[in-house]
């Protein structure tokens, strides 16, 4: 049977597979494994697999025999480059499947991987679930085999990390030992898994870092870790983070003295934006702004390139001459020599005091000289951390001098093989914009997708509290939450894009999209929730639909979400609607059989006759319509009496419909909305007197706009009793907003007008203000004394409790002074509402 271990695609029958077998030699396996990432000399291997020489020689000698491995031909054999023979790679794969085989007869509920072998820190995992790539974290302890007991109760705390090698993960159905697709996660549920399936991937990996911390045994089954394991101090710089790896998305960051390969200019442009201000850069970045500053320091490196033979002395002495008269802008005084010189290695220039320079040297048009006497320049000065660019070929010992200078962060060259050990990564082309690889080590290669490094807040993955819906993550720090996510990798998941939000990152939702919806959905850009939203809406859990935009949200689309949203989001689209509506009628023609939509109707027929009252009469059978829906299932009653009988004239039709809503409301429960309503309009119609306990229902369970032509004469009946001054205390009114409307004013509930009377009380007859008890209401009343006590006794207007201006609300307003507009809005809104709209009926009458 032959199988490419680099791509792992093969055929495999059930009598194959039964003939596979384990490689008993651990030495054997453990060099078969090495030479699987690339050749490698006996005493190489040795030395990384912590194998005594004569160990690892006779280990390559009884491979060589079995035709598993080959070795380069050379005169001398002494040191000679060992690889693997197609055959080789044939028995590591077999190894594998065989171990599968054999420890995984029994694959238990709810684990998610098995350790299949172990040689120091080269390890053999299966997965039952995800698809694992790159970095995989690893717990510190398993559960037993035998029992699937914990060993430990910290069998979820993280312990480590591995990277997976070679072709990555590779699928088999144990059941017909055959390669599969694998198994793609239930995006449904963040719980469900087809747990009784027999597939296994299996992935050949590193462990990086301190392997002995992973104390888990072979054959054992694991859960993934509740909580990460730091990185290894090489990845973990949080200043250098460039992107996220693995199924953990954990950030990675870069170590001093890394290597960029990349040809993507777009990708070197990302990297380049990750940390702007913690490095110094030399780059190459065209700019319309010329000249070009350069540090005049650099001279100094320069001029020993144009003499080499000159002694220190009489350089420092022609470097002290020319870079003053450069610096000073006398470049007459420059021999005709070195300015020739300087253009041609530098371009045209503004030469600056080096203490000048904290950012950034720019490269454009500077000649390999220049830019080697630059970056010469950037390692003897200060700077503590140095990233840019080498576009030339190698040259000398620079780039020696840049690796050994302990300064360097990143080094992008272009054609200069990496053939140093000073270099600690190497970042190359990945699988499309967006991705780089990060290799480092022997076989270690980390796919990266880019991110913009932005300041998130830090989330603790082992607390599985995790937003219930849209407005938790809108209105509550994340310690609030109250969703739990009973699946540790949704968690992490979800715990990574409440960092994305509000602003989103368009990369990783589209890539979480399929496996992680609602985390796909939750860092969505606002500009890309619409039509991530009518994909994924009935994959979603309910109530989130309030993430979309709703000014920029189709009309329709709006609508549909409401079957998926809480009651806040729900008020949210119908004043939406509302406002479009009245704007844009023509937008209901489209949405005139969502009435017959169960779902749907109520939030329509509230939304179109919240809008009646700005819509003409050609929109008469439309509004019916939807008042025979609405009064079905009535919501938001008071705001739709308002809009539909609130104005002084109506149409025939309107009164035919106010005589409906009358009887309709009379069937409805006692203390129901539109029943209050009804009963408090029949009773003012009728001259019914209301008692003392009538009245304070009325005022708390009705708008005061419906009651305040009666406020007056309700106040004083209130001052009155103890029972009522001890209303008074406990009630919040704004009274002064009521009693002190002008005169004329049209008051009343819907369907029955009144002007308003005006303010008829002295501050006699309220004295008794000055009794009531202490409560949410006093300082509403000691307001409206003193502001009727102040304009009796001609004083000044009082500095108001609830709105300081409140006492203008007693006076004419041709003698209000001149105020500044933010201090009519410094108070009370519903004082501030009264006391503008007096003003702008005032210039309106003028």
């Amino acid at each position: 049977m032959r199988i490419n271990l680099d791509t792992w695609a093969y055929s495999v029958t059930i009598a194959e597979v039964w003939g596979m077998a384990i490689i008993r030699s651990s030495h054997e396996r453990r060099v078969l494994d090495f030479l699987a990432d690339s050749g490698s000399t006996i005493s190489e291997a040795a030395e990384n697999l912590d194998m005594r020489v004569p160990h690892a020689s006779a280990a390559f000698k009884r491979l060589r025999e079995k035709g598993l491995v080959s070795r380069d031909l050379h005169d001398s054999i002494r040191g000679s480059i060992h690889r693997l023979t197609p055959e080789g790679l044939d028995r590591l794969l077999e190894d594998a499947i065989a171990r599968a085989v054999k420890y995984c007869d029994v694959i238990p509920e709810n684990m998610d991987g098995i350790l299949l072998a172990r040689d120091g820190n080269q390890v053999l995992l299966g997965y039952t679930k995800h698809r694992h790539y790159g970095l995989i974290s690893l717990p510190k302890h398993t559960y037993a085999y035998d029992s699937m007991e914990f060993v430990d109760s910290t069998g979820t705390e993280g312990a480590g990390w591995a990277v997976i090698k070679g072709g990555g993960m590779k699928w088999f159905d144990l059941g017909t030992r055959e390669i599969v697709e694998p198994l793609e996660r239930n995006s449904q549920s963040i719980v469900t898994w087809s747990d009784n399936s027999r597939t296994i991937g299996l992935a050949r990996a590193k462990i990086i870092g301190d392997y002995s911390t992973i104390r888990m045994p072979v054959g054992t089954w694991f859960k993934q870790p509740l909580t990460l394991p730091p990185l290894p101090e090489i990845l973990s710089d949080k200043n250098f983070i460039i992107g996220n790896s693995g199924l953990d998305d954990v950030e990675v960051g870069i170590p001093r003295n890394t290597f960029v390969t990349l040809k993507s200019k777009i990708n070197k442009e990302r990297i380049l934006s990750q940390f702007p201000q913690k490095s110094f850069f030399i780059l190459a970045s065209p700019s319309s702004k010329t000249p070009y500053q350069r540090p005049v320091g650099c001279l100094k490196n320069w001029l020993r390139m144009q003499h080499p033979r000159m002694g220190g002395e009489r350089l420092s002495e022609i470097f002290v001459k020319i870079s003053t008269n450069l610096t000073s802008g006398n470049l007459t005084k420059i021999s005709s020599d070195y300015r020739k010189k300087l253009l041609a290695d530098f371009g045209t220039s503004e030469w600056i005091e080096d203490k000048e320079f904290t950012s950034k040297v720019d490269l454009n048009g500077v000649s390999v000289d220049g830019g080697e006497s630059i970056w010469r320049w950037a390692i003897d000065s200060n700077f503590d951390d140095i990233s840019g660019e080498w576009p030339w070929s190698s040259r000398n010992n620079l780039i020696p001098a840049i690796l050994s200078s302990g300064k360097l962060r990143m080094l992008i060259i272009d054609g200069i093989k990496n053939e140093s050990d000073q270099v600690n990564c190497v970042i190359s082309e990945g699988e499309g914009l967006g991705k780089v690889s990060l290799s480092y080590g022997r076989g270690l290669t980390i796919p990266v997708t880019l991110t913009k490094h932005e300041k998130r807040e830090v989330f603790d993955t082992s607390n599985s509290k995790i937003p219930v819906n849209a407005t938790e993550l809108l209105t509550l720090p994340s310690q609030n939450f109250s969703g739990m996510a009973l699946d540790m990798d949704e968690r992490r998941k979800l715990s990574l894009a409440v960092s994305y939000f509000p602003s989103g990152d368009s990369d990783w939702s589209n890539r979480h999209e399929g496996s992680y919806p609602l985390a796909s959905w939750i860092a969505s850009p606002p500009s890309e929730r619409q039509q991530r939203w009518e994909r994924i809406a009935n994959r979603l859990p309910p109530n989130w639909a309030g993430l979309l935009e709703p000014q920029i949200t189709d009309t329709e689309v709006l609508l549909r979400s409401v079957s998926s949203a809480d009651l806040v989001w729900k008020q949210i689209v119908k004043d939406e609607l509302r406002q479009r509506f009245i704007f844009n009628p023509n937008e209901m023609s489209s949405l005139i059989d969502f009435l017959d939509d169960n779902k749907l109707s109520p939030t329509l027929s509230s939304s179109i006759l919240l809008s009646s009252s700005g819509l003409s009469s050609d929109w008469d059978d439309l509004i019916e319509r939807s008042s025979d829906v609405w009064l079905q299932n009535p919501d938001d009653s008071f705001e739709v009496l308002e809009a539909l009988f609130g104005t002084q004239e109506r149409t025939s039709r309107r009164e035919k419909m106010l005589s409906k809503f009358k009887i309709h409301a009379k069937q409805k429960n006692p203390g129901s909305e539109l029943r209050s309503w009804v009963e408090y309009l029949e009773k003012i119609a009728k001259d019914i007197p209301i008692l003392p306990t009538e009245s304070r229902n009325i005022m708390m369970n009705l708008p005061p706009k419906w009651w305040s032509d009666r406020s007056e004469q309700w106040l004083v009946m209130q001052l009155s009793a103890t029972q009522g001054r001890r209303w008074l205390s406990e009630s919040a009114i704004n009274w002064p907003s009521q009693i002190l409307r002008l005169k004329g004013e049209i008051v009343g509930p819907p369907g029955y007008f009144v002007r308003h009377k005006g303010c008829n009380l002295s501050k006699d007859s309220i004295l008794d203000c000055l009794i009531v008890p202490d409560g949410h209401g006093r300082d509403s009343l000691l307001d409206l004394f003193d502001s009727i006590q102040t304009y009796e006794d001609s004083m000044p207007i009082h500095n108001g409790r609830c709105h300081p201006l409140v006492g203008l609300l007693m006076r004419p307003v041709d003698s209000w002074p001149s105020y500044e507009r933010q201090l009519y809005n410094s108070g009370d809104d519903v004082v501030s509402e009264l006391l503008l709209g007096i003003l702008f009926r005032s210039a309106f009458d003028d």
